[in-house]
């Protein structure tokens, strides 16, 4: 015989679960909103991701093509030297290993300036840089019947100097990084008191308060995975064949970076939600049990033996029964 629910208690429920899919739409975006700005957090706060970033944005091509320029008419005023063996011989000099050194040198001195804390002045010492291929250049002067000293190429490398950066300059990128990290903790902060809030709402209008654990740890794993995802398909879908513009290898390296704060975060989650399943498996098999033993019936584990017992024993006969007697 079955019973149905008074309509009033039909229509009393109605609200209540409207409330909830709400508070769980709530949670969704809360959580969401915690992700990203973890892990918006994480990027700002790592030197090493924005070392790596500043680092891709400079187009290394691009400062080779100006140092060539810049040697090529420096080394034509010397006295002596023929114009049309300078651009070959200094194209030589800009394709060699000892050349992609001196550029890496450059580089780096450029990306600390860029990351050097606020209100601090730096050098970039170009000839410092570029003094080692003094005797490279010489050496493919001389190979094209040109005498150029490694003292003369010296005192032009020499006439670069060093650039002063101050760090209150557009240059300096630390301070807008600060202010980008100090946003972000607001809005980790936020997302995590509504994350809360709305968990605390879903366990007060939940009817199985451990199922909704399971279900909001659930909900949160999904969330981190997904987001990890997406950033690793947009880090590919931003440059999928590599070469493009430096800005867009310097997304990618953002894009790339620091998803193991979301791995950790759905890792945890996820047991959450396996400790939550558990919980509910292990108090049903106890209330099952329980009712068992209170209706006089055997467990199914008891059943199942004693079915067994019975079908190993054999069958007594009435003489055997007789003859017992």
């Amino acid at each position: 015989m079955t019973t149905e629910s008074p309509p009033s208690l039909v229509r009393a429920g109605r609200p209540r679960r409207f409330a909830l899919s709400v508070v769980l739409w709530a949670f969704g975006l809360s959580a969401s909103t915690l992700l990203v700005g973890v892990w918006g957090r994480a990027v700002a706060s790592s030197e090493q991701t924005l070392s790596t970033t500043a680092r891709a944005a400079v187009d290394a091509s691009m400062a080779s093509e100006r140092i060539q320029g810049w040697i090529m008419s420096e080394i034509d005023d010397l006295e002596g030297v023929d114009p049309a063996t300078v651009e070959p011989a200094v194209s030589e000099v800009v394709g060699a290993p000892e050349t992609a050194l001196a550029l890496d040198a450059l580089i780096t001195q450029v990306v600390g300036a860029a990351l050097a804390p606020p209100a601090s002045t730096v050098q970039i010492d170009a000839t410092t840089a570029l003094r080692p291929l003094a005797p490279l250049i010489s050496q493919q002067f001389a190979e094209r019947g040109v005498a150029v000293t490694d003292a003369e190429v010296g005192i032009v490398l020499d006439r670069l100097g060093a650039l002063v950066v101050s760090t209150e300059d557009e240059l300096g990128i630390t301070d807008a990084v600060a202010r980008g990290r100090a946003a972000l903790t607001v809005v980790v902060v936020a997302a995590t008191l509504a994350l809360a809030a709305t968990a605390a709402l879903a366990l007060a209008l939940a009817d199985d308060r451990i199922a909704m654990v399971r279900s909001l740890a659930i909900r949160l794993t999904v969330a981190a995975a997904t987001f990890a995802a997406f950033l690793r398909i947009g880090a590919w879908a931003v440059d999928p064949f590599g070469g493009r513009s430096p800005v867009i290898r310097a997304g990618v390296v953002v894009l790339s970076s620091n998803t193991g704060i979301l791995a950790a975060i759905g890792g945890a989650s996820a047991g959450v939600a396996i400790v939550a399943a558990v919980t509910i498996r292990s108090r049903r098999f106890t209330r099952d049990s329980t009712r068992s033993l209170e209706n006089h019936e055997p467990l199914p584990g008891a059943e199942s033996g004693a079915r067994s017992t019975t079908s190993g024993s054999s069958p007594v006969s009435p003489g055997e029964s007789a003859l017992s007697g």
